[in-house]
């Protein structure tokens, strides 16, 4: 059966924290990120999904490519933004008055 390495769970809850935080959300609600693409996996390698087809969780359009790694796009530019500046800030990347 075809599914997610496990290590990269904590990666992703940790985006969807993120994510949450930003926009206002409890991170109870919703589907995790990571959720979404154990599902996926586990339809796709028992029903035959087509594999590239994209699939949804509560901040990112995913999709699998052939060799098995997944894309991820925010569904939010404006969210993807303010994840930017602030990882840029931390990173003295950009001066304080952005």
């Amino acid at each position: 059966m075809f599914s997610p390495n496990y290590r990269i769970r904590d990666f992703l809850d940790d985006l969807d924290k993120v994510c949450c935080y930003l926009s206002g959300i409890p991170v109870e609600e919703g589907v995790k990120t990571y959720d979404a693409l154990h599902s996926f996996c586990w339809g796709w390698s028992r029903q035959k999904y087509d594999y590239s087809k994209p699939f949804e969780s509560k901040f990112f359009k995913l999709r699998i490519f052939k060799k098995g790694t997944p894309h991820i796009e925010f569904l939010d530019s404006d969210l993807l933004k303010q994840i930017n500046k602030i990882a840029a800030e931390g990173k003295n990347w950009i001066g304080g008055g952005y």
